[in-house]
């Protein structure tokens, strides 16, 4: 071929017999060709393409991640390569790649003279195929020359995954290195057509593989075993804690991972005897911090050890890590004494780069096997009681502060167990019972536990028919510790109802019910009383002094009951309030030039006697009250009062 053609494709032609000159051989006279059949011309061969020659091997470096290898271990990644064949057109002749080099270099990056110092065998890969692999001996230059068989035949324009792998020697020198592509005069490859020598081009100089640190075999972690279970919990409790285990590398720096791969427990009785997984445990999950790592949910039936395996755990040396063994109680587990406890032999660990299992020992303190502590299983807390205290004041002001209405106290009567409640829903009704929107008559419901806002159902809508008082965070009740709930309502401004009640349903009262609808806790009411609990009613009020003034009972038994008299002021003042007969004499002052705030006031009784403590006869009598407020302003109203006998 013409090394200047521009043609891309030929093809070679005979186009008839006149193309042929033929003499005879004696008389070198002339002879004819003749086709042996007519259509034998033209004579055409296949169409040939004229392509590029091979010119050069690209070899470029494939990103390695930094391993850990330990000692002895085999088939350890320190390379990687991708080389091309390259071409401008579609067809070319391959190359055949028959040899190159290699050094290992230290951290510093000084080539190592005798890489039988760490490496025993090296071995190379083209895609899947093994086409060298060689002992590495004390004989070996610092360039260990890797011989390629088969060689590797590169076609045009297809990149071939070279790998390069090798064995760590069992007393290999500890300490970072890596593999380094010798220059490019190492390559030995030639044209498959012509047998040219083809030079190798690398794209970086040098070409790296990633950091391989030789490491010492683990051979020992240490552990140590903490008692979590509580002296008594009932059947059906759920993520318990039963055992903290802190686990500890010892190796020195330059020592392989360990890899803990399964712990396995066994279930005991306060005897020791062996009990059967599955009658008591529901589930066993370990814990690392926050991170689930182990978890067991299908127990044996038999009295056998429960193996847990676990995921994502290694240590480096000198690392000490904590885990938690959390247990769900079987909800139908048998009531008594129960431990779970864990072995030397419960723990399977690794070397992680050689997979060697390693011995585990115990810390300081008490030895194997490590116990959660004896627990009484007993039964589960079932019951909850509810006691109501009504506490609606008869008038009601919506001048958006919160009244208190009623009292809850809430006991667990179970031996053991807590139950949480994280909701109240609230009711309404008007006096005889019919039922009315919750949100027509208040604007909020609160409920306090002490000084503390426990739930609060945020601004209702007018129209909503419960008022549902969430918890910020649900109320724990510990057995026979009772506590009480004081329920508070802001009553709506401008509510389009008159008087109202307000109650709870035993279903209004939340329990976080446990998931097993064997372990349901009921709600019932108090000695005494029964379900739906109500309030009395109260009405809504005017904000003036004028609006608010009023009393009640009225008329009262006077000596066997008091009336009370509410009024609402507008801002603090100095307040008088005096009973009078008819004929104007003064019977009793109940309250003369007292201070009060501003707001609905209901505190102040009249019981029918009068300043003597003497009862009032029957009859009519004035009440008259004086506000004199801070301003200076002043109100003044009266109102008849009804004494029966």
């Amino acid at each position: 071929m013409s090394d200047t053609t521009t043609a891309t494709t030929f093809r070679v032609t005979i186009p008839d017999a006149g193309s042929f000159v033929a003499d005879d051989a004696v008389s070198g006279a002339p002879i004819s060709v003749l086709p042996i059949t007519p259509s034998a011309y033209p004579v055409v061969s296949g169409l040939a393409r004229i392509v590029a020659d091979a010119r050069e091997l690209d070899v470029a470096g494939v990103a390695g991640s930094p391993m850990n290898a330990a000692r002895g271990q085999a088939g350890v990644p320190f390379l990687g390569l991708s080389i091309v064949n390259p071409g401008s057109g579609a067809i070319g002749p391959d190359i055949r790649l028959s040899r190159f080099g290699v050094e290992l270099v230290d951290s510093t990056g000084a080539t190592i003279a005798n890489p039988s110092r760490v490496l025993a065998r090296i071995r190379v890969r083209a895609g899947s195929q093994v086409v060298c692999d060689r002992a590495v001996d004390a004989s070996e230059d610092s360039t260990m020359a890797l011989t390629l068989s088969p060689v590797v035949a590169l076609p045009l324009n297809q990149a071939m995954s070279i790998s390069i792998t090798a064995d760590i020697d069992g007393s290999a020198d500890l300490g970072r290195v890596r593999l380094r592509v010798a220059d490019s005069t190492s390559f030995v490859a030639r044209n498959a057509n012509s047998g040219a020598t083809m030079p190798a081009i690398l794209a970086t100089h040098p070409i790296d593989g990633a950091v391989v640190t030789v490491v010492a075999r683990a051979d020992t972690l240490v552990v140590q075993g903490q008692s979590r279970f509580p002296a008594g919990m009932p059947v059906g409790s759920t993520d318990v804690d039963a055992i903290t285990v802190t686990l500890e590398h010892p190796g020195a720096a330059l020592t392989s991972r360990v890899r803990v791969d399964t712990l396995a427990f066994d279930c005991r009785d306060a005897a020791n005897a062996a009990q059967i997984p599955g009658a008591f445990l529901d589930r066993i999950r370990v814990l690392l911090g926050a991170t689930e790592i182990g978890i067991v949910t299908n127990l044996p039936s038999t009295p056998t050890t429960v193996a847990i395996p676990i995921t994502g755990l290694t240590l480096d040396p000198g690392q000490r890590v904590t885990l938690d063994i959390r247990v769900n109680v079987e909800v139908s587990a048998p009531t008594g004494l129960f431990a779970m406890t864990l072995g030397a032999g419960g723990f399977v660990c690794r070397d992680e780069n050689l997979g060697t299992p390693i011995a585990v020992r115990s810390d300081s303190g008490p030895g194997f096997p490590f116990t959660s502590g004896v627990t009484q299983l007993e039964a589960p807390a079932r019951e909850l009681v509810a006691s109501f205290v009504e506490e609606m004041p008869a008038v009601l002001a919506a001048d958006g502060n919160p009244v208190p209405v009623a009292k809850l106290t809430l006991t667990n009567t179970a031996s053991s167990g807590t139950i949480r409640v994280d909701h109240l829903d609230v009711l309404a009704s008007d006096p005889r019972n019919n039922a009315l929107a919750t949100g027509d008559a208040v604007s909020r419901i609160q409920a306090w536990v002490g000084d503390s806002l426990w739930a609060d159902s945020g601004d209702l809508l007018v129209g909503a028919m419960t008022a549902r008082a969430t918890a910020m965070t649900p109320l724990a009740l510990d057995p026979h510790a009772p506590i009480t709930i004081e329920l508070r309502a802001i009553p709506r401004s401008g509510a389009p109802i008159g008087p109202f009640r307000l109650g709870l349903r035993s279903d209004g009262i939340g329990v976080i019910q446990p998931t097993s609808p064997l372990l349901a806790v009921a709600v019932v009411a108090g000695e005494g009383q029964a379900f739906p609990f109500w309030t009395l009613a109260g009405g809504p009020t005017a904000l003036t002094l004028k609006g608010s003034y009023s009393n009640f009972p009225n008329p009262f038994a006077a000596g066997r009951q008091s009336s009370t008299f509410a009024f609402y002021l507008k801002s603090p003042a100095r307040v008088t309030l005096e009973l009078w007969t008819l004929r104007g004499d003064r019977v009793r002052t109940l309250l003369s030039g007292s201070s009060l705030g501003a707001g609905l006031h209901q505190e102040i009784g009249w019981d029918g006697k009068n300043g003597r403590g003497d009862t009032v006869v029957s009859g009519a009598y004035v009440a008259e009250i004086r506000a004199t407020y801070d301003d200076g302003s002043e109100e003044r109203e009266r109102r008849k009062v009804a004494v029966v006998r």
